[in-house]
């Protein structure tokens, strides 16, 4: 498989830069890595491009606004599958699942314990197994980034979200925005997509 995309050291430090926080500003970014402005705004549009950075988003503290965190492990053949149970509660943060273990994992945000019940009976209802739920109490967590320089990095789709395996089709934006595809059909079906299905 030949050589897509590699990071260096300047673009491992960018991801931790904007990983501890997303809105520091590119003059900042460009003072702690030593290269000029205009190159680090080019490095992050070519990550995101690659699909690496997949956006910038508010940390919220659900705690804050009254609700308690509860993780529901549980078996089922197909926990993939399981994405229109889990778009009926607004409180699901996560879902991790094994597909080859058949078991996963969801982290749910509860403002009383009826919904904690209404989502175990929705999963049981739908065939899995309910292994464990558990009140989270402590979180702790950070973004992972390596600590060396890969010598490939392997992007993903802009429209399927697949592994682009060989060359990319690479389309740009009117706002210079880089995206890459899998296949001029993702492109196609990408931009259909964006126009609101209209043919």
């Amino acid at each position: 498989m030949a050589r897509i995309a590699s990071l260096d050291a300047v673009d491992l430090e960018i991801l931790r830069i904007i990983a501890e926080d997303c809105t520091t500003p590119i003059k900042e970014i460009s003072r702690r890595v030593g290269i000029s402005q205009p190159m680090v705004r080019k490095r992050i549009r070519r990550m995101k491009s690659w699909g690496l950075i997949k956006g910038c988003r508010a940390e919220v503290d659900p705690d804050v606004l009254g609700a308690t965190s509860y993780i529901i492990i549980f078996e089922s053949q197909r926990p993939e599958k399981l994405d229109d149970v889990l778009d009926k509660f607004s409180g699901v943060d996560k879902l991790y699942a094994s597909t080859s273990r058949s078991i996963g994992v969801v982290v749910f945000r509860a403002e009383n314990l009826q919904d904690i019940d209404s989502l175990v009976k929705a999963l049981e209802d739908s065939g899995c197994k309910i292994l464990k739920t558990a009140l989270l109490d402590v979180e702790y967590g950070k973004t992972w980034i390596p600590e060396a320089p890969k010598e490939r990095v392997q992007p993903k789709c802009a429209f399927c979200q697949k592994p682009i395996i060989g060359k990319p089709y690479i389309m740009e934006l009117d706002d210079g925005t880089i995206l890459l595809f899998n296949s001029k059909q993702c492109a196609e079906a990408y931009l259909l997509l964006r126009r609101g299905g209209s043919g």
